[in-house]
């Protein structure tokens, strides 16, 4: 029977050596088309670091940049050597892509002073280019390493960027002033809705009811019946004036130091959620249905006997409690071995 393991490879490795080879050759175009861009996106960074004049910087994008040609090159090789080498390439390209892209972010990616007052769009753009989270969705979405090896190589990718998390919040000036703003401007517009409900009658009436309700019952209920209306115009002012200092602070500036407070809170959570977990589980589902489409096709062109088993092994599959056997251990190390570490 073409047993499926956990891991979504098969029990028979003549079976897997098969469908590893269609897969690599299903997917050889795309790659290639994907490396290429990405060798032009280094190739962009290179100028700019030509234009800075630093030196070891224009080294490491050059060496970014060579190392991502790597695999569409192994596609000259016999068949048999490319995809014996194919998959350790793959890795180790990806490795190096985001260790290289860790240490020039700061000097080349991001290195001018943000404008004072961006908008949403602004920062929204920084954070989805510059966090390390659309790094790693291209290390896996646009690969096809099979489940067994991108769940690790995700898990490496992970851990580099949460060990580089520190130096990207607190010496970045884009992402900080993008934290920061982006929280600033949702204050805003949250205030401005709460203003408009407020300008209504009833919620006017209603609110004022409820603030002095929440936050003068005690003093008002303490209070000598004849003094209570007194209490409670006097708590209902107070209460004015702290809404007033809510307001002036939603409409103040971003702060750097306040927007590298709030990288440091929500990073680690991003890259594990999103970069991690989120990448591996497409990786997963897609192998699984990939998977499951080989074992029909074999089926179909297959004597009757064989054709049997691999119909049955095709309702024997590993479900999505065995993706989270693998995945939620793996962020539960992750994250007390470096997240709570450091």
């Amino acid at each position: 029977m073409a047993a499926v393991k956990l891991d979504l490879s098969f029990a028979s490795p003549e079976l897997e050596a098969e469908f590893q080879e269609a897969q690599a050759l299903r997917s050889q175009r795309l790659e290639k088309q994907f490396h290429y861009a990405r060798a032009l996106t280094w190739l962009v960074v290179l100028l700019r670091a030509l234009a800075t004049g630093e030196r070891w910087a224009t080294g490491l994008v050059a060496l970014g940049t060579a190392s991502t040609l790597l695999p569409p090159l192994l596609e000259r090789l016999p068949r048999a050597q490319y995809l014996r080498w194919r998959i350790p390439a793959e890795v180790a390209d990806n490795l190096l892509q985001v260790a290289l892209g860790c240490l020039t972010h700061h000097h080349i990616i991001y290195p001018s002073s943000p404008p004072e007052d961006p908008s949403s769009f602004q920062m929204t753009a920084v954070l989805l280019t510059g966090n390390g989270v659309a790094w790693l969705l291209l290390c896996s979405l646009w690969g096809s390493l099979p489940f067994r090896i991108a769940l690790p190589q995700q898990a490496a990718l992970t851990i580099i960027l949460l060990l580089y998390n520190g130096q990207l919040c607190q010496r970045n000036a884009a992402i900080q002033l993008a934290y920061s703003a982006l929280q600033l401007n949702t204050a805003r517009r949250a205030h401005a809705l709460l203003s408009w409900l407020s300008a209504l009658p009833l919620w006017h009436r209603w609110q004022r009811a409820y603030a002095a309700g929440r936050s003068c019952a005690a003093a008002v209920l303490a209070s000598p019946a004849q003094a209570r209306e007194a209490v409670r115009a006097a708590c209902m002012e107070a209460a004015e004036v702290v809404n007033a200092a809510h307001a002036e602070r939603a409409v103040a500036a971003p702060s750097l130091d306040h927007g590298a407070q709030l990288c440091l809170r929500y990073q680690p959570a991003s890259l594990l959620l999103l970069g991690f977990l989120l990448p591996t589980f497409f990786v997963w589902t897609a192998e699984l249905r990939q998977r499951r489409q080989f074992l029909a096709q074999r089926a179909a062109g297959a004597a009757p006997g064989e054709a049997s088993r691999l119909r049955l092994s095709q309702h024997h599959l590993p479900g999505l409690a065995d993706f989270a056997m693998f995945a939620l251990p793996a962020v539960a190390a992750i994250y007390s071995l470096v997240v709570a570490a450091s």
